[in-house]
C-alpha cells in the first residue's frame, strides 16, 4: 500500500530543500549587506586624516564637507571656513604624498549657484544631475553633470575663477538595455 500524507505534511526531501535554499538566501542577503557596508566605509575612508591635513596646513579653522574627484589623479576635496569666515578650499592629492597641499580662497570666484545659473541659461534643454568642485593640473573647476537633449551622460568643466568653460569634458552615450 502506498503512504498517504496529510495535507499539512510533506515529504522528508521537501522539508530540507526548502531549509537549504532558506540558509542559501539569508547567506547570500548576509554577503550583498556586508559587501554593501564595505564600499560604503571605503568611500569615505580617508576623510579624517584629509580634515587633520587641511586645518593644519592651511587657513582653514572649520571644516564643512568633504568630498572626493577622480580626474588624472584621485583627489579629497575639502570646504570650509578660515577665520575671518570666508570659505575656501583644499585639494590633497591621495595618490602622491609629496604633492603640496592646493588651498583656494572661494570668495574670489564664481559662486556655485552662479555657476549653475549661468549654465541653466547656456543649457535649456539638458537636465540637470549635480555639481562638485574639480580640479586639472592645480586648476580648480566646477564640474556640471547632466543629462544632454541628446540624452548622453555629460560631465562639463568651468573655471572658477570667471565661470568660463574649461577644456575638459565628456560625454557619454546611455545605454538602451
Amino acid at each position: 500500500m502506498e503512504k498517504q500524507f496529510l495535507p499539512f505534511t510533506a515529504p522528508n526531501w521537501l522539508k530540507w530543500a526548502v531549509i537549504a535554499l532558506l540558509v542559501i538566501f539569508i547567506g547570500v542577503i548576509t554577503y550583498l549587506i556586508d559587501t554593501y557596508n564595505e564600499v560604503q566605509a571605503n568611500r569615505v575612508s580617508g576623510f579624517d586624516e584629509s580634515k587633520e591635513v587641511a586645518l593644519t596646513e592651511t587657513e582653514l579653522v572649520s571644516i564643512d564637507v568633504v568630498s572626493r574627484f577622480h580626474g588624472e589623479k584621485y583627489y579629497h576635496v575639502v570646504l570650509g571656513r578660515n577665520d575671518d569666515g570666508n570659505i575656501g578650499v583644499v585639494y590633497i592629492s591621495m595618490e602622491d604624498d609629496d604633492e603640496e597641499v592646493l588651498y583656494f580662497d572661494l570668495n574670489s570666484f564664481v559662486s556655485e549657484e552662479e555657476m549653475l545659473s549661468n549654465w541653466r541659461d547656456a543649457c535649456s534643454g539638458c537636465n540637470f544631475l549635480d555639481i562638485n568642485l574639480a580640479i586639472d593640473k592645480e586648476q580648480p573647476l566646477w564640474e556640471i553633470k547632466y543629462i544632454d537633449s541628446k540624452d548622453r551622460y555629460v560631465f562639463e568643466y568651468y573655471t572658477v575663477e570667471d565661470g568660463s568653460s574649461y577644456e575638459l569634458y565628456f560625454r557619454l552615450q546611455r545605454s538602451l538595455y
